[in-house]
């Protein structure tokens, strides 16, 4: 039996047609899965957006970066930065700004720039692009 699943975020390996099922089946089968890379960050009215990542793609020249959610609009950009001339980094904070903005679609987003050495990895050595470091339903803002 087939598993079909939507985009979550989820990450597998896929172990092509050359391994078949004890069945006989002969189509590809899932080999080791990584689980899911990079959080779905949350609205205050209860959307998840699980393609925020597209929101770092403006900022070229950049060795790595990772947005943090610290509150429903409150958010660190981690950057890592690799050949970027100080005098282009205004005009990358304000893409990314406008881009997050237009992203969760609400008006008043603090959003911090840290520029970091290295952005520390997670569990088994992930990076993760995005982060939520908050617990949506707590007493956060």
């Amino acid at each position: 039996m087939p598993l079909i699943r939507y985009a979550l975020g989820d990450m597998a390996e896929s172990t092509g047609f050359a391994v078949g099922c004890p069945c006989g089946l002969q189509w590809p089968m899932v080999g080791r899965i990584e689980g899911r890379c990079d959080d779905h960050v949350r609205t205050r009215d209860g959307r998840q957006i699980g393609t925020i990542a597209y929101v770092l793609e403006v900022l070229k020249g950049t060795k790595e970066a990772q947005l943090v959610q610290t509150d429903y609009e409150k958010f660190t950009c981690n950057i890592v930065l690799d050949g970027v001339e100080a005098r282009n980094v205004p005009a990358l904070e304000a893409a990314v700004r406008d881009r997050l903005t237009q992203c969760l679609q609400v008006r008043d987003v603090e959003l911090d720039f840290r520029y970091v050495e290295a952005i520390p990895r997670g569990p088994r050595n992930k990076f993760k692009t995005v982060v939520v470091d908050f617990n949506p339903g707590g007493d956060s803002g």
